[in-house]
């Protein structure tokens, strides 16, 4: 590289440090603006409630609340502004402000963005238990769509799928928001896609999921819309539909660059790509795009218990009774912010100087191999799982799950998985399902199980309805119940 190059990149990157002290306290003055309003709306939510006009003081600290929530980004005091509508929500008849059921939405939103299912369900089940007063003010199908994301996270499947069904039917007037009907519906549908993706019908998943990424685009809810694109790259990864995949990875980044920096689920994106990477054969990549993925998932851990999100609903951490125009604000001066920013901006400099003038060295790839002691553990404890399910079979009960057999084992669900996968060359839903279907089709070679309908064999050997024992059978045995029931030789009771 010339010697002019590096002075170019020098005097680039001399800008960019000047630049961000300036850039920086823009972007203070704005924020302290911003409070300033939020301030107003306060005084004038508590002066309302001296006034005892208890709907106006509930529609301003709503204000409040979305100001905190969207513009500052600050949730402890969001949160502690949910608390104040939910208080005075107490005191006034639901007929007289419907619009209490809208405020109550939009907080479970936020309780579901920070994985507090309990508050989120709690709020959830109240909105949509009025359900003529939710439609009149245009929030039905928000709180049922959120219910049915609550209910996924839960695992409560078949709660889901009713929720995300009534997101579809149950809207009848012009929402309020700048959702129309339709994108309702494409949201509803989508949520069934979600459904269906975890359920591994990922075929199910395309046509819905794909919908609703092109209707949240066009209107604009584009973190939505990434997260979305995100699992459709998953489920083209699954189909082995790898260019489709590749694409939809695209999107979602560009999705995600448009939308507003806040909570962007960039660990959700790593781990979809980590699984394509891994698709293509491409093993280093893969593991760097998890390593990505699992670095986000901390982050975001870290950021929830920030917030302390638990304890903030019962103890609102502020005192609205004081004027906010006493209480005192760290305040830096202009000097110090540029200090400060110089010395990060040097920090990036520096080492990109060092970068630019030293020669560069091809990397090495140094690959770790699985040693014969860890491959010895998996098998052994393969062992105890396979006795475990023979000798005491938890699978018959639908409810069984992996966290299951790992409190029976005592054993980490990392290894316990990773045993299943790496010795059983299956996943553990489809370990259990094995199972599951040669205790079916011992019911079915037998006199009395011949005469049970199907829905009644599914039950027995584990299977929670119908349709999930049918496509296991087919998955493991390459035909349905029915037709693999024609093959089998049933012994005749009458015989002595």
């Amino acid at each position: 590289m010339r010697p002019h190059c590096h002075c170019t990149y020098i005097i680039v990157w001399l800008l960019v440090c000047l630049m961000i002290p300036l850039s920086s306290k823009a972007v203070s003055i704005a924020d302290s603006i911003s409070r300033k309003a939020v301030d107003s709306i306060l005084r004038q939510a508590r002066e309302a409630e001296r006034k005892q006009s208890i709907n106006e003081a509930m529609r301003l600290w709503f204000d409040a609340f979305n100001e905190y929530q969207l513009r500052l980004h600050d949730y402890h005091e969001a949160f502690a502004c949910a608390n104040q509508i939910e208080r005075l929500a107490g005191h006034v008849p639901l007929e007289k402000c419907p619009e209490i059921l809208l405020y109550y939405t939009v907080i479970a939103d936020l309780y579901y963005e920070f994985e507090d299912y309990e508050n989120s369900l709690d709020l959830l089940d109240y909105v949509v238990s009025h359900p003529r007063m939710a439609e009149r003010v245009g929030t039905l199908a928000r709180a049922y769509y959120t219910l049915g994301l609550t209910y996924l996270m839960l695992k409560e499947y078949e709660r889901a799928e009713g929720a995300f069904k009534l997101t579809v039917h149950r809207q009848h007037v012009v929402m309020k928001d700048s959702i129309d009907k339709d994108t309702w519906d494409e949201k509803g549908r989508a949520g069934l896609g979600y459904l269906y993706l975890v359920n591994e019908e990922f075929q199910r998943s395309i046509t819905p999921l794909r919908n609703v990424v092109a209707a949240l685009n066009h209107t604009g809810e584009y973190k939505e819309a990434g997260e979305y694109a995100a699992l459709l790259a998953y489920s083209y990864t699954k189909l082995n539909k790898l260019d489709s995949a590749c694409y939809y990875i695209g999107q979602a980044d560009d999705l995600f660059s448009m939308a507003k920096p806040v909570r962007i689920r960039w660990g959700l994106l790593h781990w979809v790509a980590a699984e394509y990477e891994l698709a293509m054969g491409r093993l280093s990549d893969s593991h760097e795009a998890f390593l990505l993925s699992y670095r986000e998932v901390q982050a975001r851990k870290e950021e929830l218990n920030s917030i302390k999100l638990f304890n903030v609903r019962r103890v609102p951490r502020r005192n609205w009774d004081d004027d906010p125009q006493k209480e005192s604000e760290k305040s830096y001066s202009l000097f110090d912010r540029i200090i400060t920013d110089t010395a990060i901006g040097l920090l990036i400099l520096i080492p990109l100087l060092i970068f630019l003038m030293r020669k560069r060295m091809p990397a090495q790839p140094v690959e770790k191999e699985k040693t014969e002691t860890d491959s010895q553990k998996d098998e052994a404890l393969y062992a105890q799982i396979t006795s475990y399910m023979e000798e005491s079979k938890p699978y018959l009960s639908p409810t069984f799950d992996i966290d299951d057999l790992c409190e029976a084992l005592r054993v980490g669900t990392k290894s316990v998985s990773g045993a299943i996968n790496r010795i059983g060359q299956r996943n553990f839903r489809s370990f259990v399902n094995h199972y599951r279907v040669n205790t079916a089709i011992d019911l079915m070679s037998s006199a009395h199980g011949s005469r049970m309908s199907v829905d009644a064999l599914a039950l027995e050997a584990g299977f929670s309805d119908r349709s999930s024992f049918w496509r296991a059978f087919k998955k493991e045995k390459g035909l349905s119940p029915t037709e693999y029931s024609k093959n089998i030789e049933v012994p005749d009771e009458t015989l002595p």
